[in-house]
C-alpha cells in the first residue's frame, strides 16, 4: 500500500466510523450512522451471541443502502458473531460455524458489503497447527459456497487468551499462505487486541516497529480494516477490555500514530469502544481521533 502525496496544506482524513447497532431495524443502523457522524459503519446481522438468524427483507435492505448513499457513508462491514469458531475440533460446533459464516457472506452480500470480519477461534487445546488446518479447511467450503467471490473474510487478530489463534503476525502470516485465497482472505487489526498480545503501539516508534514487523511477512495491503479501540489491560495481558481512546494504556499518542500512517490510507477504521445511552460516546471518540490527524510534511 502506498502513501498518498496529497497537498502539503490538505490534512490527512483517515476513514473513520463505529460499529452501530441494528436494533429497529436496518433503516434504523443507517439514521445512527448518520447521526453519529461515521464514514463508515460496522454493523453484526444479528445478535452476536446467538445463532438464529433471519435476513432482513429488501424494502428494509433498499431503505438502508440509499440512505447510506445519499449521506456517502462507506463502506459497510460486517462483523460475524462472536460464536463462531471455524478452528474448533468440536465437529458440531466446526459444522454450525461453517453454516453461520457462510450466512454472513449472504446477508453482507444483499446488503452491499463486501467484507465480513470473523474471529477465527480457538483450536480447544489440539495445537496451533490443528487450529491453522481446521480454520484453512472451514474457508475452502465457504468460499465454495460462494464462488463468485464478491464478499471477503477478514480475520480479526485476537488477544490472544485461551487456545485463540491468530494473536500474533506468524498466525496471521501461516493462515494466509496456507489458504493461498488471494484477496478473499485478509486481516482485520484490532489496536486493543495487539496490544494486550504483546505488540507495543503506544509511540509514533513503537507504532513504525510493530508496523514494520508486521511487514515483514505480509505485505499492508493484506489489512482490509482496522479496530480502532484502548485498552483496560495492560501491554501483553491478553485482557480483551476496550475503553475509550485516549482512557487507557494505549494511550493518544499511540493513535495519532495510526490515524496519520498514510499507509493505511483509505482503510475503514471501525470504533468499537463502549457504547453510552445514546451517542454521544461514539461522536466523542470520533472527534477525539479526528482532533489527532495533521497536516502531511
Amino acid at each position: 500500500m502506498t502513501s498518498s502525496s496529497g497537498n502539503n496544506d490538505t490534512p490527512h482524513r483517515p476513514k473513520i466510523g463505529v460499529h452501530i447497532s441494528i436494533a429497529g431495524g436496518l433503516g434504523m443502523a443507517a439514521e445512527r450512522a448518520i447521526e453519529t457522524g461515521c464514514d463508515c459503519i460496522a454493523l453484526f446481522s444479528g445478535s452476536p451471541r446467538k445463532w438464529k438468524r433471519t435476513m432482513p427483507s429488501e424494502t428494509d435492505i433498499r431503505i438502508f443502502t440509499d440512505t447510506l448513499q445519499q449521506a456517502s457513508i462507506h463502506p459497510v462491514i460486517v462483523h460475524a458473531p462472536y460464536l463462531v469458531n471455524i478452528a474448533s475440533p468440536d465437529r458440531s460446533l466446526f459444522e454450525r460455524s461453517i453454516d453461520l459464516l457462510s450466512y454472513e457472506l449472504d446477508f453482507a452480500e444483499r446488503i452491499g458489503s463486501n467484507l465480513v470480519v470473523s474471529h477465527p477461534g480457538s483450536h480447544g487445546g489440539e495445537g496451533r497447527q490443528f487450529g491453522y488446518e481446521r480454520c484453512v479447511a472451514a474457508l475452502e467450503e465457504i468460499f465454495s459456497r460462494h464462488g463468485d467471490g464478491s464478499v471477503g473474510i477478514a480475520l480479526e487478530l485476537t488477544a490472544g487468551g485461551g487456545h485463540q489463534i491468530c494473536s500474533t503476525f506468524d498466525d496471521a502470516e501461516t493462515i494466509i499462505r496456507m489458504a493461498g485465497m488471494d484477496d478473499r482472505l485478509s486481516i482485520c487489526v484490532d489496536t486493543c487486541h495487539l496490544f494486550v498480545a504483546g505488540y507495543d503501539i503506544r509511540s509514533p516508534d513503537s507504532w513504525r516497529s510493530t508496523i514494520s514487523d508486521f511487514q515483514s511477512r505480509l505485505d499492508l495491503s493484506v489489512i482490509r480494516v482496522v479496530h480502532l479501540n484502548d485498552s483496560m489491560g495492560a501491554l501483553g495481558s491478553q485482557i480483551d477490555r476496550h475503553t475509550h481512546i485516549g482512557e487507557g494504556e494505549i494511550g493518544v499518542e499511540g493513535f495519532r500514530a495510526i490515524v496519520n500512517d498514510r499507509r493505511l490510507a483509505g482503510i475503514p477504521m471501525i470504533l468499537e469502544t463502549p457504547k453510552g445511552l445514546d451517542n454521544s460516546k461514539d461522536r466523542a471518540n470520533l472527534r477525539m481521533l479526528r482532533s489527532l490527524t495533521v497536516k502531511t510534511s
